[in-house]
């Protein structure tokens, strides 16, 4: 599955499944622009989900509400690592549709903004999360909840386990909530390598630069981050910034 173990630096290429579950190696970078912070993403990926299973149940829904983020990028390969399944909501909406997806996905945990989950909070009473965490501030939330997670024995996912619930944007309905499993997505990644090994090749490149400009709740952006990373690419996630939020 997408885990903390996923050969994210790709040596010989990714041709399925099973090759993508090999040992991460150790200088793997995500770039974030916004605050011009490298780091190594293995590291928070693996406490994030050791923090998030002290806390759920195997299947359980992580949801996370925010902009382009640090955390954000620790979440969409941290959830899925825990054998829990993340739900990105999108920061444009009204808390009455984040608390609505929320119930739909019975989400019982939820990571965000303070800006964006404070308006929310008032709507979870009587629902299914029972922790909020908030990554505003240094240190913050989120930073004491990774910080020291319990040793504990992550489950293995299986390619047909579900990993992301991304919902559509609901142009002509109510937006739904399009499940994909780590078999989704790894293979998506090998479709990647095949993609763009030969113009690889011919450039000579030995890491490839990527510039994510759309924001990280969107599916696209979510599976060409994985992809890139997964064949050895450098990420760059450009900050979002917009007052309009949350909708009124």
């Amino acid at each position: 599955g997408i885990s903390a173990e996923a050969e994210i630096h790709r040596e010989d290429g990714v041709s399925g499944y099973a090759d993508i579950k090999r040992p991460a190696r150790d200088h793997v970078e995500t770039l974030i622009r916004n605050n011009a912070v490298s780091h190594l993403v293995v590291t928070r990926v693996d406490r994030l989900a050791r923090a998030v299973a002290s806390i759920t149940e195997p299947g359980d829904r992580v949801a996370f509400l925010s902009e382009n983020t640090l955390p954000f990028v620790d979440a969409y390969y941290g959830i899925p690592r825990a054998g829990r399944v993340l739900v990105p909501l999108n920061y444009r909406l009204h808390p009455r549709e984040w608390a609505d997806q929320i119930r739909r996905t019975r989400a019982t945990v939820l990571i965000g903004e303070a800006a964006l989950v404070d308006p929310l909070r008032p709507l979870l009473d009587g629902g299914t999360v029972h922790t909020v965490v908030t990554i505003d501030g240094a240190p913050s939330e989120y930073d004491a909840f990774i910080a020291d997670p319990p040793v504990l024995d992550l489950p293995d996912p299986v390619a047909d386990d579900l990993a992301w619930v991304l919902f559509t944007s609901g142009t002509t309905g109510a937006p739904k909530g399009a499940m994909l499993t780590h078999g989704n997505l790894t293979s998506a990644v090998s479709i990647y390598d095949v993609w763009g090994k030969p113009a690889r090749a011919a450039r000579g490149d030995v890491v490839e630069r990527v510039i994510c400009v759309l924001p990280l709740r969107r599916s696209k952006l979510c599976i060409a981050a994985l992809l890139a990373l997964a064949a050895s690419a450098n990420v760059t996630h450009a900050a979002t910034s917009d007052s309009s939020y949350p909708a009124k």
